[in-house]
């Protein structure tokens, strides 16, 4: 890839300088807003499938539509998308769902919170998705959008908004260019959390297999645990950092520091890296985690249980392991009394009375290596990703507007993730 030879004023000063070939025009002279509508004498049975705003990511990938029906709500009917259409969202909060229509479809609309584009003879409608998809458009986006609880575009000010585009033929070399490559970073980002996942199945596996195994050790959990309590001594001018649980074994997360002052009338304890811990009010949601090196000294308010493995009968890791298995979640569910939400605190004295698995220590320590590595896998990997996707805005965004040249030998150009 390589720079073009030469540049000129766009004469719009959000958009700056572009290559001497190409040229401005308002989206509304480059494209139709489709406004296609069922009429109301349509069946009341027929079939129709919905594209919620939320079906779109900010990859563009467009999700399963939602089925339904005419006579539901017909005021819906107001978006019917066909191929090669383009679907930008208007409303603030979704403005990075972008979707294109890539075949043929029958019966497919999307909600009144996109507006429908479908390009004229100077766009190539994958070159109209790419370019709508980057950073400087979203940003003429939101500067013109108006409200408090939904910020959103009016129709006419996103179709009088100004894009730059070349000619047809550089166009396709732009996306052919852009879907190779946007492929290869798409399938990097899969395969990893492939590994992920086939970390996760094999330790799960070995959970499993201890609880099936007959020969398997059963104890009282309160045999191979401690309860611990670190209260704090609370400073009114201390600085604490206070956090909480997602569910489903998802991890801990931090609240915003404050002083002891501002704590409440609330018992607090420290948390301690490599401690277990469970929610006293959503236990029966799976939250369970395990305190992680960046929450420790952080406190929990008395609503988490603490609890430790006895040196040499049993590990952390294990126990995280086996309350995220169905068996562990089923303890943890029976001994949630209640109807739902706060009103189903986990009985720790009743739980801490179950019998749990202990199998040998040997294969708890194999279970604490797989937890072990795909926690760091997964830090990892996360960060990989964020800088893959960046890499990946920042590549479409350089192309479409001018900044590299795209040509046909480098559509032969392989990804290399160490680059990333």
């Amino acid at each position: 890839m390589n720079r073009y030879d030469s540049f000129k004023d766009s004469g719009v000063e959000w958009i700056g300088e572009i290559p001497s070939g190409w040229d401005i025009g308002k989206l509304k002279h480059l494209c139709e807003e489709n406004l296609r509508s069922l009429s109301n004498s349509t069946d009341p049975n027929y079939e129709l499938n919905y594209i919620e705003i939320s079906d779109v990511n900010s990859e563009g990938v467009i999700g399963v539509s939602t089925p339904y029906i005419f006579s539901e709500s017909p005021s819906r009917c107001r978006r019917i998308v066909q191929k090669g259409d383009v679907i930008v969202s208007t409303v603030r909060t979704y403005l990075k769902s972008i979707g294109h229509i890539e075949n043929e479809v029958q019966d497919l609309i999307c909600s009144t919170g996109f507006s429908v584009l479908t390009p004229k003879g100077k766009f190539i409608s994958k070159y109209l998705f790419y370019l709508l998809r980057t950073d400087w458009f979203i940003s003429k986006v939101i500067s013109k959008s108006e409200g408090v609880s939904y910020p959103s575009i009016q129709s006419e000010k996103l179709m009088n908004i100004d894009v730059l585009y070349c000619g047809i033929s550089e166009q396709q070399q732009m996306v052919t260019f852009l879907d190779t490559k946007t492929s290869l970073i798409d399938s990097l980002i899969s395969k990893t959390q492939q590994k992920i996942d086939l970390l996760k199945e094999k330790r799960l596996k070995l959970v499993e297999d201890v609880i099936l195994n007959s020969n398997t050790k059963r104890v009282r959990l309160g045999y191979v645990v401690d309860l611990v309590k670190r209260p704090i001594d609370r400073e009114n001018n201390e600085t604490y950092t206070k956090i909480g649980m997602y569910n489903w074994g998802r991890g801990i997360f931090k609240y915003p520091s404050e002083l002891g002052s501002d704590l409440g009338d609330s018992t607090f304890n420290y948390i301690k890296e490599g401690d277990l811990l469970l929610s006293g009010q959503f236990s029966w949601e799976g939250s369970v985690s395990l305190v992680e090196q960046e929450q420790d000294n952080c406190i929990s308010s008395h609503r988490f249980h603490i609890l430790n493995g006895i040196e040499g009968k049993i590990l952390n890791e294990y126990l995280w392991s086996y309350f995220t298995s169905q068996e562990g979640h089923f303890l943890l569910n029976e001994n949630s009394p209640g109807s739902a939400g706060r009103n189903r605190p986990l009985n720790i004295g009743k739980l801490l009375k179950e019998k749990i698995p202990v199998p040998e220590m040997e294969i708890q320590m194999e279970i604490q290596r797989l937890v072990i590595e795909t926690n760091n896998y997964e830090k990892y990997s996360k960060r990989r990703t964020e800088l893959l996707k960046e890499y990946r805005q920042s590549l479409i965004s350089e192309v479409v507007t001018g900044k590299i040249r795209v040509c046909e030998e480098d559509n032969s150009l392989s990804l290399n993730p160490h680059t990333v």
